[in-house]
């Protein structure tokens, strides 16, 4: 999911599904507390790929759209 930040992306799942495992342990409720963690990655490996792409559209020129040139009018033809 995160090219960049692969071993940060096992880290921070393995650290997910520990807590999710010790909430699990004390409440006896799997599904919930799966899908809630589950929930978390999803949403913290979003705002790492998105913040990952403005990063790189911000670094790299080439990849943006020039600038739309508008036509230059002529002195005294009306529009």
């Amino acid at each position: 999911m995160v090219k960049a930040t692969s071993l940060a992306s096992i880290i921070t799942l393995m650290e997910v599904t520990g807590v999710a495992a010790r909430i699990i342990s004390e409440s006896y409720r799997a599904i919930e507390v799966f899908v809630v963690a589950g929930a978390i990655y999803l949403t913290i490996n979003f705002l790492l790929t998105r913040l990952v792409q403005l990063v790189e559209f911000r670094l790299s020129p080439h990849l943006r759209q020039p600038a739309a040139v508008l036509p230059a009018t002529i002195e005294g033809e009306a529009h």
